[in-house]
């Protein structure tokens, strides 16, 4: 197996670490962001190392556990707008 010499330093923010893997939210551009599983390497105080699962160019948000909970939040808002009203007392 090849050895990587290459890995993209983010601020340890960047990464949500869930019992299904690592993963960084990565820019698609025009505001949309996608969440992608990536390998972590070596980490210090404030940023770890992504050994794989982005490429040169790729930009991810500093925060992607925030990016997760606002989109949760609007999502959890629309749905309970297009809820049936509950039936009056």
């Amino acid at each position: 197996m090849p050895c990587r010499a290459t890995s993209w330093p983010v601020p340890k923010t960047a990464v949500m670490r869930t019992g299904h893997g690592d993963f960084v939210m990565r820019a698609m551009g025009r505001g949309h962001f996608m969440a992608t599983r990536v390998v972590l390497g070596i980490e210090d105080t404030d940023r770890i190392a992504i050994r794989d699962g982005l490429a040169d160019g790729d930009q991810v948000a500093v925060n992607g556990q925030f990016l997760m909970d606002a989109a949760a939040s609007i999502a959890d808002s629309v749905q309970r707008m297009h809820a049936p009203a509950a039936p009056a007392r």
